[in-house]
């Protein structure tokens, strides 16, 4: 119920292997509650804390986008098969491999599959 004047408060839980979280939203503090402990910092603080996770883990870089009827469709030749696993074995990502094959990612995963370079997609995807 919304009270003039009072800060709405806003909150969701998980649990991530039987550890139960419930992050809280209220004016400018946000607390964090586990199942055993509570963290509560002010809205600055956590900012903060924000900052220095992105720093241990920056982003992913981004996938290759491709509008609609601009990939290539035609077969695969000897020659990309080739290509493709030198680089893939030469340790380059699905991005640079796409660019570089003028092909989309999903290609590159399937190829890759179809090729046995990898055991399967999810193989290939762990690779940015």
């Amino acid at each position: 119920m919304y009270i003039p004047g009072v800060p709405l408060s806003r909150s969701v839980a998980w649990d991530v292997h039987g550890r139960l979280f419930r992050f809280t939203a209220s004016g400018d503090r946000l607390a964090l509650e586990t199942s055993d402990g509570r963290l509560s910092l002010t809205l600055h603080e956590w900012q903060g804390v924000t900052a220095a996770l992105a720093a241990l883990h920056p982003p992913a870089p981004p996938r290759l986008t491709v509008a609609p009827g601009t990939i290539r469709r035609s077969a695969w030749t000897a020659a990309e098969d080739q290509s493709l696993c030198h680089g893939w074995y030469g340790g380059e990502g699905l991005a640079a491999l796409a660019l570089a094959l003028d092909r989309s990612e999903g290609a590159i995963v399937a190829r890759l599959v179809r090729l046995d370079c990898v055991a399967g997609r999810q193989e290939a995807r762990r690779r940015p």
